[in-house]
């Protein structure tokens, strides 16, 4: 074999490496791409959990269906209003969650106070079922439900009073925003219950 033959063998076989070379390049790149893409995809997967028994729980264009706005109540009267000194902080803490971006650090801060008072009384507890033939009452913005406030210390229960939770609220597209949750003594007249201006912080 001359010289130039096995400079062109060289030649050719250089040729085919910087081929080869590109080929593995592009193909490493995709795969970064295609890694980059599932990443992306995982972290803005969410997963709907459909809980039993929610026919007709609808939320969309700014408006809830009626057994939306039911089960919402229902879940915050529950996290707000019953708890010991050892749950309170977490329920009110995920409370925190339910409320708009604006309202969220004066929910957290009033939350955080409500908390540190009734960590300070470890015996003390409190449960709230719903009261009437009709307790949840609601508007576009309003949610009122009436309950039973049941207060017990160490288990024995001590005091039973009618309250009346009045639940602020509006919704955002697909999203249910809690603007403020006042608590009020039962005065017997809804129409004039929720009016209030001052807010009460014994929730």
């Amino acid at each position: 074999m001359d010289g130039s033959k096995y400079l062109a063998k060289i030649d050719g076989l250089l040729k085919q490496n910087r081929l080869l070379g590109i080929v593995i390049v592009v193909m490493l790149i995709w795969n970064v791409f295609n890694f980059a893409l599932i990443i992306i995809s995982e972290s803005e997967t969410k997963i709907v959990v459909i809980p039993i028994g929610s026919e007709g729980m609808q939320i969309g264009n700014g408006r809830a269906s009626e057994n939306y706005l039911r089960r919402m109540a229902r879940y915050i009267t529950t996290m707000i209003g019953t708890y010991s000194a050892a749950s309170a902080r977490g329920q009110f803490m995920e409370l925190v969650d339910l409320f708009s971006s604006e309202k969220t650090n004066g929910a957290y801060d009033k939350f955080s106070k409500i908390a540190v008072e009734i960590e300070r009384f470890p015996s003390i507890s409190s449960h709230v079922r719903w009261s009437g033939d009709n307790p949840l009452r609601y508007t576009d913005n309003l949610l009122q439900v009436k309950v039973v406030k049941d207060r017990l210390v160490n288990g024995v229960l001590t005091e039973s009073k009618e309250k009346v939770y009045c639940i602020d609220y509006a919704v955002a597209g697909t999203r249910f925003n809690v603007l403020n949750i006042r608590e009020r003594d039962w005065n017997n007249h809804y129409e004039t219950v929720c009016n209030k201006i001052e807010d009460n912080p014994d929730l």
